[in-house]
């Protein structure tokens, strides 16, 4: 069985309990405040896409849109920061199934400092985009769903060997 070094002793756990089928978690329920996210299936490899990817993915577009924002204007700010969060969670969203943290971060980044890209687009062409939705979740959707065929990965999909991305 695989493991990932993630996984809380109680996810350990409520992993262990689903895969022996194993009805008496109460015990468990009540150390799971520790858990980002709620384990989908009873291995790592299900924890592993559904949770790892997405949060690298907040993470990365949110340092990638403050970092673009300190080296053009001198200081990050709160809103870009959440700005580029959203844009890391909309880029990820097509992919969220079937990439591994690592391919999350870098899709994550590279949804941050695309989106941040086009919302700047807006000023040179006057369009009305008040709340950047064209920019961050147009763009930031498509070029998850594009960049789901470079990094999908069948190791994080039970059941596949057959290579799943360009990448891979």
């Amino acid at each position: 069985a695989r493991s990932l070094s993630l996984m809380t002793t109680s996810s350990a756990a409520a992993a262990n309990a689903a895969a022996n089928n194993n009805n008496n978690t109460t015990g468990i329920a009540n150390n799971n405040i520790m858990n980002a996210v709620p384990i989908v299936g009873p291995d790592a490899m299900s924890f592993n896409a559904s949770g790892a990817g997405s949060t690298t993915a907040a993470s990365a577009g949110l340092l990638a849109w403050c970092m673009i924002e300190w080296f053009k204007d001198g200081k990050p700010t709160a809103v870009g920061a959440a700005t580029g969060a959203v844009a890391g969670l909309v880029g990820i969203t097509p992919a969220a199934g079937s990439v591994n943290p690592m391919y999350g971060t870098v899709l994550g980044a590279i949804a941050g400092l695309v989106c941040f890209q086009t919302c700047n687009l807006k000023n040179k062409f006057g369009y009305d985009d008040a709340l950047d939705a064209f920019g961050v979740h147009g763009v930031g959707g498509t070029l998850g769903a594009i960049l789901t065929g470079v990094f999908a990965t069948a190791a994080v999909i039970p059941d596949k060997s057959e290579p799943m991305g360009l990448l891979e």
